[in-house]
């Protein structure tokens, strides 16, 4: 399980964003270079639906700094709050639907702002600096959109003010030092992960099992 701690893990449990299984083209891709200078673009994504309406959030926060630069805000198939116009923020980009390839959507940005789910494990692979907003309780749960991880967890993102979102927005885009340590550490998190070393240790634990039940 790559979502959540395991505590005391049972024999042939594996758990921790090591063991991610992704998209092949979050592994053609190769992370983004070290960050090195402002913030000209942002994305934007909170997965299938958008239960919380954290994608309008984020857009009112980033209004509230006056960002100058690139929004990119991807939707989900299950977005169901309507049509999203960029101008209506002050803000210019893209509003992006049916993403084939997100890899190159992050690939091609500087910081992100997403929820807590499975979104944060493909950032580290592109080492992308985000803020997760945590969609529900049980994402509160997740592990992996941690500190420790460079990724900056503001928690249950409805009890987040957009105020708050966007002090820390701005601090980010002020502080390359913090966004250079967060990129470091994501790639440190997901260093030798790969869906084919993942398959390797489960397809010879699955061996090692049928050859002692054989012996047995």
């Amino acid at each position: 399980n790559d979502l959540y701690t395991d505590d005391h893990p049972a024999e042939g449990h594996l758990y921790g964003v090591t063991y991610a299984i992704l998209g092949p083209h979050f592994e053609q891709l190769p992370p983004i270079h070290r960050p090195s200078g402002a913030v000209e673009r942002i994305l934007v994504t909170f997965g299938g639906s958008d239960p919380g309406h954290l994608t309008e959030r984020a857009l009112q926060a980033l209004r509230a700094i006056s960002f100058a630069g690139d929004v990119t805000v991807v939707l989900g198939p299950g977005f169901p709050h309507g049509t999203v116009d960029l101008a209506d923020y002050g803000l210019h980009g893209e509003v992006l639907t049916a993403v084939t390839n997100l890899a190159i959507v992050m690939h091609e940005s500087d910081l992100a702002i997403t929820s807590a789910g499975r979104t944060v494990t493909e950032l580290m692979t592109q080492g992308v600096p985000s803020i997760a907003l945590c969609q529900n309780q049980r994402e509160l749960m997740h592990s992996h959109a941690a500190t420790a991880f460079g990724v900056l967890n503001l928690g249950l993102g409805s009890e987040v003010q957009v105020s708050e979102l966007a002090r820390n927005i701005e601090t980010l885009i002020a502080d390359l030092d913090a966004r250079a340590s967060m990129h470091d550490r994501m790639l440190r998190a997901v260093a030798g992960r790969s869906n084919h070393a993942v398959a390797e240790l489960i397809l010879g634990a699955a061996e090692e099992k049928a050859r002692m039940t054989d012996d047995s």
